[in-house]
């Protein structure tokens, strides 16, 4: 968003640097032109070398040229042995006292380096001139040995430190020029020796404290005409002995911290033409009872950013050669401006405070107005109108409310009309589009309706226009906009314009700032667009654009500021120039662009290109497919689940009838297999913690169980035995008889079945003391095939009561059976 001050508003006529610097060498020149004259003509008769010359100057100009840097070798290719140092570039020497520096000019050169005290042994010097040169440090106290100065000017350049106190042995010295420096501080009470003095400008330094009472009055000081002290940090009130110098002419205090009352004697000076008071805490009413306010030659006076309260002085009407007046800003003033304000016709500017005069009409020689950020409300009245030498209209900043004054468009002069941050409503005024000096409107920040009038567009020396944040709708009449040829800034945002960017936009070469954001533009980005070379900021975001993203935007050389997001733009992201460093916050909000994975986009396919009528119907063609696909798939999935539903209610009607037992855990089942194998199946009830813990600790046990089946595979088919001379199976779960024997029988593998069930129903290895028998008789403490019997029959019976008291509706008859 541009500023919200022009530029050329802040150098108005307000900026007292350079009114009082031009009037000091205008006042100067005479007294300077005849030094240099004298000057010059001692110099006839001297045509080279430094015969004759005096040493001390010499040696003074050397150490001079030696304590500076001299980085672009001013002085080290003018000032040499070759040439008398009279002669050297800015050096000028007495024709009365041959050889005697009387001025040292060396101004606009960068010297860089600090003063060297031994200038104050130039003791016939009168004018020292070494503004703008680069130089730091502190001003020599030496510099208070040269008695015959008239002229000092270290202005603009970097020095640092205090004031020193010797100056004020300077009695004959004219012109003291510090002004824009790092100087700091107090202001030293000595100066009041300055006797001859006329002109003082010390503002832009850093000074401190208090303007010492005594500095300056009829008696000491009774020459000075130009007074500057302003852009510092003095503090305290402002003198009385100022109102008491009677050749005063400008007196410039502006942006200190200066507090109290003005003295009633500073506004009572005849002599008085300009005064800045601007910018500090002067409080109370300005003097105005018994006429106390008499300042008949007064041109310019800045009162504003300050406490004032009270009426505005009736005097002020007398003041026939008023310029300028600023009133702006804090003050607290009642009442309205006199009556006769401006009827002398030379009032040219007025910065104001409070309400609008009710005689403003009669102001008809101002050029400037400028009653910006106040409370002022109401309509702008349209005696403003009859303002026919405004240049420069600044409103903004108020509570103005109903429509622009249609007759503004009679203001054939004015070039600046800043009417934003208000409450304006209505349309814009098609008068305005007449006003070929506009430079800079503004009409931001407002209610405003309706469509831009095509007029608008016909300022061809308007460079900068600022409709954003108000109400305007429709589409831009796109035919014109080509006529804005300087136009360096547009910002149209935040209204509700649509139809689509026009192409025209693309003529405006000079254009370098574009903001259409927050608006109902479609269609995609013109490709006239790329003509804009100067262009350096482009917000296009919040609104209804489609199509890729022109690939000559991340070839604009120009181009840093780049805004797309929330849109409809889709495909490859392009990359370099102001894309490799564009953040997600510039494109989010398009949700079919690609590429640019850093910033979270999906990568583009390889063949990923689209033309804006093939890429509709591509997107169409897959949305219609997927919604197809999907409405076939939830079809089948719910003929599907219906199907399943029947036989799983089949299923579990069966189950039932197959039901042998139940325990905590789950049930038992009777299944068989595809191949005719019956088997029992255990269907666990998950939704309980022991019943999950209950299936890991039988997974267990079964991974210990370790044990050969099929002995029986040595038999030859019947039912006889069999010997084997090897040792078949594993120990533990082979009968007894058989480790006896050797001979193999199906009665054998009976019985490590029946091992592998007590292993199971115990989780004991065969080898542990379960599977051994309690006879102390028995020579081999294994359990015989009658033992194995036994144990399993009380484990059967166990299992019988104990499942008879948790069901008592199931009966253990088939497996008891089956056990048996």
């Amino acid at each position: 968003m541009p500023s919200r001050l022009p530029p050329s508003k802040m150098a108005v006529v307000l900026n007292p640097c350079y009114i009082l610097v031009a009037m000091i060498i205008t006042a100067s020149v005479p007294s300077i032109l005849s030094i240099a004259a004298a000057a010059s003509s001692s110099l006839s008769g001297n045509n080279g070398g430094n015969n004759g010359g005096n040493d001390t100057d010499l040696s003074v100009l050397l150490a001079f040229k030696a304590q500076l840097s001299d980085p672009v070798g001013i002085l080290g290719s003018h000032w040499t042995n070759r040439t008398f140092f009279c002669q050297w570039r800015g050096v000028l020497c007495s024709r009365r006292h041959e050889g005697r520096v009387i001025a040292l000019e060396v101004l606009g050169v960068p010297l860089q380096g600090e003063i060297t005290p031994h200038l104050g042994n130039l003791s016939f010097l009168r004018v020292l001139n070494l503004t703008i040169t680069g130089l730091t440090g502190s001003i020599p106290p030496d510099l208070g040995r040269l008695h015959r100065l008239t002229y000092l000017d270290l202005s603009d350049n970097a020095m640092s430190g205090s004031l020193p106190s010797t100056m004020g042995n300077l009695t004959g010295l004219q012109v003291l020029l510090l002004y824009n420096n790092s100087l700091s501080g107090t202001i030293p009470e000595e100066l009041k020796g300055l006797r001859s003095i006329r002109y003082i400008d010390f503002q832009k330094n850093l000074l401190t404290g208090s303007i010492p009472e005594s500095l300056f009055s009829s008696n000491t000081t009774s020459r000075l005409r130009y007074l500057s002290l302003g852009n510092n940090t003095l503090s305290g009130t402002i003198p009385h002995g100022i109102g008491s110098l009677p050749m005063l002419q400008g007196l410039d205090m502006q942006a200190n911290q200066l507090s109290g009352p003005v003295p009633e004697a500073l506004v009572n000076m005849s002599t008085l033409q300009e005064l800045y008071l601007g910018g500090n805490n002067l409080s109370g009413p300005i003097p105005s009872s018994n006429n106390s306010f008499n300042l008949p030659m007064l041109q310019i006076l800045t009162l504003h950013s300050n406490s004032f309260t009270g009426r505005l002085p009736s005097g002020l009407a007398e003041c026939q050669y008023l310029q300028a007046l600023s009133l702006l800003d804090k003050n607290l003033f009642t009442g309205s401006v006199p009556m006769n304000l401006g009827s002398t016709g030379s009032l040219q500017a007025v910065i104001l405070y409070g309400e609008l005069p009710a005689t403003l009409s009669n102001l008809s020689t101002l050029n400037m107005i400028d009653f910006s950020e106040n409370q002022l409300s109401g309509s702008i009245p349209e005696a403003i109108t009859m303002m026919h030498n405004l240049v420069k209209m600044y409103l903004y900043g108020n509570r103005f409310s109903g429509p622009i004054p249609e007759q503004l468009g009679v203001l054939g002069n004015l070039e600046q009309l800043v009417l934003h941050d208000n409450q304006l409503s209505g349309s814009i005024p098609d008068g305005i589009g007449n006003i070929s000096t506009l430079l800079y409107l503004d009409l931001s920040q407002n209610q405003l309706t309706s469509t831009v009038p095509a007029s608008l567009f016909h300022l061809e020396r308007l460079l900068q226009l600022d409709l954003y944040q108000n109400l305007l709708n429709g589409s831009l009449p796109a035919d014109e906009i080509g006529s804005l040829q300087q136009i360096g800034i547009i910002d149209l945002s935040s209204n509700t314009f649509a139809g689509s960017l026009p192409v025209t936009f693309g003529q405006l070469q000079a254009l370098i700032n574009l903001n259409l954001s927050h608006n109902s533009f479609n269609g995609s980005v013109p490709d006239s667009y790329g003509n804009l070379t100067s262009l350096k900021s482009l917000d296009l975001s919040y609104n209804h654009l489609s199509g890729t993203i022109p690939g000559y935007l991340a070839t604009s050389t120009d181009l840093a500021i780049l805004n797309l997001s929330f849109n409809n733009l889709y495909g490859q992201i392009p990359a370099g120039g102001v894309f490799a460093n564009i953040t997600l916050q510039s494109l989010i909000g398009n949700s079919a662009l690609c590429g640019a994975s850093h910033l979270g986009f999906l990568p583009c396919r390889s063949n990923y290109h689209y033309s804006s009528n093939k890429g509709r119907i591509l997107i169409f063609s897959v949305l219609a497919s997927v919604i197809l696909v999907g409405a076939v798939v939830t079809c089948l999935y719910m003929l599907l689940r219906k199907k399943l539903k029947g036989q799983e209610m089949v299923a579990s009607a069966g189950m039932r009838n197959q039901l042998l037992g139940a325990g905590s855990f789950g049930k038992v089942y009777k299944g068989q297999l595809s191949d005719g194998l019956v088997v029992a199946i255990k269907v666990l009830n998950m939704q309980l913690d022991q019943a999950s813990r209950s299936f890991e600790a039988e997974c267990r046990v079964l991974r210990m169980a370790r044990h050969h089946f099929g002995i029986a595979k040595l038999l030859l088919g019947d039912d006889s035995s069999a010997v084997s001379v090897s040792m078949p199976g594993t120990i533990g779960y082979m009968a007894p008889e058989f480790g006896y024997s050797g001979k193999a029988s199906r009665k054998i593998d009976v019985f490590s079945y029946g091992i592998m069930l007590l292993e199971i129903l115990t989780g004991k290895k065969p080898e542990s003391d379960v599977c051994r028998t309690a006879k102390p008789q028995a020579v081999d403490q294994r359990l015989t095939m009658s033992d194995v019997v036994a144990a399993l029959y009380r484990i059967k019976r166990n299992f019988v009561s104990s499942t008879a008291v948790a069901d008592p509706a199931s009966t253990g008859d088939s497996t008891e059976s089956s056990l048996e």
